[in-house]
């Protein structure tokens, strides 16, 4: 619908008359905007021009560098971040990135505007402001498609429901209205949905914790931070973007410096300095928000990135690691964990017949 990739079937509309769209430049100009799940910022420009960059306002046939500021400033109010449109994007916060990224699409005064996952790194309070934007949008006539995987954004904004699994449509433009949210969800997932299946998990909180912080401060200003994670429990932290969650984190893995407290494991106290030494000495791995950025190399084939925290296992004498035995650990973390590689056959990974453990099984949750 971007331009980005060409169909290899069916027809794509524009008011009423069938279009090919060669390019996301051409989506652009026939009034098609859209916010990327992954961003499409230029780190080395400011927020002003990476927003008016599809649009630059021109002056005597060159680009008006100072005419930037005003449409920027323009587009920021109405999502209501305190952003300098001067400030370099590459100093500005994951969340600040995709207010930015958003903002851009607004300025092209989009006719049909997608958003894909675009409250995915957004407080609450920020979520509802876009959400006030895209009400406005509409009212006004501007067509929006919201993708997302939080269900109560979908409710909460959206008139018709489209549902995809595993790259079919089992729903299409269906009223929203004559759907609940149970429905969906069965939709999704294909079975029956159940209010038992969200029931909170028993934990043995008598269990000694695995993983405690006992007044944990940070460089990054964490101020006496306690809390135990328990065999089998989930501990969820939450807070506003720039609360210090992911920083916390940073802290536990070494990457960020403890000025204060105790971390401790297997009611130990330890001093983590690395990510590898948490992930093969105390055995915490991390997942990152930034994926594109931290989670993964990109220049490297899916089976690399799989395996790359566990080469120990195909590594022989010496540190080489065989290719085959790495591509076969990758292969049975991709069965285990159901991972679709079928489209990149260069991977050259795939869906075996057999000697398959479903990822929903004991077994692949207790050695995932």
């Amino acid at each position: 619908m971007t331009g980005v990739h060409a169909p290899d079937g069916g027809r794509l509309s524009w008011r009423g008359e069938e279009v090919q769209l060669r390019s996301p430049l051409e989506a652009t100009r026939t009034g098609i905007g859209v916010v990327h799940q992954e961003r499409n910022l230029i780190p080395g420009f400011s927020v002003a021009e990476n927003i008016t960059l599809q649009a630059p306002p021109p002056r005597r046939g060159l680009v008006d560098r100072d005419g930037m500021t005003a449409p920027a400033q323009r587009c920021l109010a109405e999502l209501g971040p305190d952003i300098d449109p001067h400030h370099p994007v590459i100093e500005l916060s994951f969340a600040q990135l995709q207010l930015v990224e958003i903002a851009k699409a607004l300025h092209t005064d989009s006719k049909v505007l997608l958003l894909d996952e675009p409250t995915a790194s957004l407080s609450p309070q920020e979520a509802d402001r876009l959400f006030e934007v895209v009400r406005r949008l509409t009212a006004e006539g501007t067509c929006v498609v919201f993708v997302s995987h939080k269900l109560e954004e979908v409710f909460a904004v959206c008139d018709t429901v489209t549902v995809l699994r595993d790259g079919r449509s089992v729903l299409e433009s269906a009223p929203l209205a004559d759907h609940t949210h149970d429905d969906v969800v069965g939709l999704m997932v294909g079975r029956s949905h159940s209010a038992t299946e969200m029931e909170p998990r028993a934990v043995d909180t008598s269990a000694p914790p695995v993983l405690s912080l006992d007044r944990l401060s940070t460089a990054d200003g964490h101020e006496e931070i306690s809390l135990d994670v328990r065999p089998g429990e989930i501990v969820g932290l939450y807070g506003l973007v720039g609360a210090g969650r992911s920083e916390l984190v940073k802290a536990v893995l070494g990457l960020d410096r403890c000025t204060g407290g105790e971390i401790r494991v297997h009611g130990e106290p330890v001093r983590i300095s690395s990510p590898r030494q948490a992930l093969h000495r105390f055995g915490i791995g991390y997942l990152t928000e930034n994926r594109e950025e931290e989670g993964v190399f990109l220049d490297q084939p899916i089976h690399r990135n799989i395996t790359v925290t566990v080469w120990r296992k195909p590594a022989r004498a010496l540190g080489f690691v065989s290719a085959r035995e790495e591509r076969g650990v990758a292969q049975d973390l991709v069965d285990r964990l159901r991972i679709r590689v079928s489209a990149y056959p260069a991977s050259g990974l795939g869906p075996r017949a057999s000697g398959r453990t479903p990822a929903s099984s004991p077994e692949a949750t207790s050695r995932g």
